[in-house]
């Protein structure tokens, strides 16, 4: 279920929890690799901007964000080999979190920042991507994306050699994967009593022992009916405590998860 995106977001409305309008995409070029006669057309039909992912990747591979019909199909072209369907969703601009959950109960919740470098005034992006990558999981080959950032130099009439102003920042990846140099804040162990409901819907719908929820906050931070959930994770890393004053939460939690493990052996 967690694995295949559409079937996850299918389940999650019946649940009456918010999940990104999406379409699915798959089968758009010919043999040849031209796009299939009429597709754009019917592609212009969408909403743009929109957030295209694959339907069954992870760690942020292979996603982008698509200005227009141009940019969708020359993405999709690149990656279809590797990834033959792609989800295409509304953009949403809100801030995203995550919460981890185990044995059915909220563990402890964080915002997710994009990986991005802010100029110094001194230092070309390439010297500040590398900076970066010394204290972050950082992928130069599948954690960036370089087509994003091009747009974004294309603004300053800059490029990968050039010095960055001061104060400017420059995204790395339009998703927030570890391997595109994120960050975090607003790490929390409680939660508000109006999100029981919401989380017990979700908890019903997934029915798994360990995962994620990643949702964007829509709206007020008690009204869980405004958040939209993107994801579900199945396999969710919390080794970035280790580097913050919870390490002992990250320890308890794996204790927990492999004491209960070894109970259904003995």
């Amino acid at each position: 279920l967690t694995v295949n995106k559409s079937l996850s977001y299918q389940v999650l409305a019946k649940e009456d929890i918010k999940v990104p309008a999406t379409a699915a995409l798959q089968n758009l070029f010919d043999k040849e690799g031209e796009p299939q006669t009429g597709i754009t057309q019917l592609l212009a039909q969408l909403q743009f901007p929109l957030f295209l992912k694959p339907e069954n990747g992870s760690q942020g591979i292979g996603i982008a964000l698509a200005e227009d019909v141009a940019q969708l199909l020359s993405h999709l072209k690149l990656w279809q080999k590797k990834y033959p369907a792609f989800l295409a969703q509304e953009f949403i601009n809100a801030p995203e979190y995550r919460i981890l959950m185990l044995d059915g109960k909220p563990r402890f919740v964080y915002r997710r920042i994009p990986g991005k470098v802010c100029g110094d005034g001194k230092s070309t992006l390439t010297e500040l991507v590398t900076k970066l990558k010394q204290s972050t999981d950082l992928d130069l080959h599948f954690g960036i994306n370089r087509s994003y950032i091009f747009e974004q130099l294309l603004q300053l009439d800059a490029d990968w050699q050039s010095v960055i102003p001061e104060g400017v920042e420059i995204k790395l990846s339009p998703g927030v994967s570890l391997k595109s140099g994120r960050s975090f804040s607003h790490l929390v162990f409680t939660f508000p009593s109006s999100w029981n409901t919401w989380l017990s819907k979700i908890n019903r719908a997934i029915n798994s022992r360990l995962y994620a929820i990643d949702f964007f906050m829509c709206g007020d931070y008690s009204n869980p009916d405004d958040f939209v959930v993107i994801e579900i994770n199945s396999n969710p890393r919390f080794t970035f405590l280790e580097r913050t004053p919870h390490r002992n939460v990250a320890v308890a939690i794996w204790a927990e998860i492999l004491e209960k493990s070894f109970e259904r052996f003995k």
